[in-house]
């Protein structure tokens, strides 16, 4: 098929309008992996969810995505990360089985079910809202900082 620029289009199937079609079928399909179960849409669809407002995170497939700073949101007495339990509650409801949690200093990340969140998390209240807080010994480390110093060529 010949376009305006005059060259050949192949491998790309185009709809009635003349556009390219949405693609193959395995594409807008939720990916599941076997052994986790964690789902992850190959689409760039995601649910934000937000806290008096302010979008604090994000769920694409069953995964609730939250970026934190290690030295400003870690509880040092518990080691652990706190939740607004109603954004864990909307991100269930957007479909959420497990939140990540990405330390932006530090470039760890850290997996969790939510629902060992709410059995092994300890609920807070400072004032600000009903919290609940899980140490990091129930996470499981995705990654590892790499922060190491490369010599420098001779």
């Amino acid at each position: 098929m010949k376009n305006n620029f005059d060259f050949e289009v192949s491998g790309i199937e185009m709809n009635n309008n003349n556009r390219p079609s949405p693609g193959p079928r395995w594409a807008t399909e939720q990916l599941s992996h076997p052994q986790t179960g964690i789902t992850s849409s190959s689409k760039s669809n995601s649910t934000p969810i937000r806290v008096n407002g302010k979008v604090v995170g994000q769920v694409r497939g069953n995964v609730f995505y939250k970026v934190v700073v290690r030295r400003k949101h870690l509880y040092r007495n518990m080691d652990g990360y706190a939740f607004d339990v109603q954004s864990l509650e909307d991100a269930e409801k957007a479909g959420a089985k497990f939140v990540q949690l990405t330390e932006k200093d530090t470039h760890d990340k850290y997996r969790v079910p939510i629902a060992s969140i709410y059995s092994n998390g300890k609920t807070l209240d400072y004032g600000f809202g009903k919290q609940i807080c899980c140490s990091l010994n129930y996470w499981t480390r995705i990654t590892k900082s790499s922060a190491v110093q490369l010599p420098l060529g001779v």
